[in-house]
């Protein structure tokens, strides 16, 4: 997979400016938001560099199962992105007054 440089911007402008959501684990599901990440290539491959502190419900998920993944919202959710930086890892977020769903997307 290949992240073409206008695709690593608007990555980080969308972080910058409105934020990213992050999911991660199925049992217990977490989402949280992000200001901070880097984004770049590594050995030839795309990495985006998540630091997440060791308070956070998301921490130790990632630590059992060694994935996460970035998802950029499509239009301005900085309500729902302040829902998840507030009550992420704390109790089942719903987002009753957002098109915001949690799916499972076929490989």
């Amino acid at each position: 997979m290949h992240i073409s440089e206008k695709q690593q911007q608007k990555l980080m402008n969308t972080m910058n400016t409105c934020g990213l959501f992050v999911t991660c684990g199925t049992k217990p599901h977490n989402v949280m938001s992000t200001h901070w990440g880097v984004v770049g290539t590594l050995w030839n491959r795309p990495v985006f560099v998540l630091p997440v502190r060791e308070s956070k419900l998301s921490h130790e998920i990632i630590e059992q199962t060694k994935s996460f993944a970035v998802c950029m919202p499509t239009k301005d959710m900085r309500d729902e992105i302040v829902m998840c930086d507030h009550l992420s890892g704390l109790k089942p977020i719903s987002f009753p007054n957002s098109t915001c769903t949690r799916s499972a997307r076929g490989t």
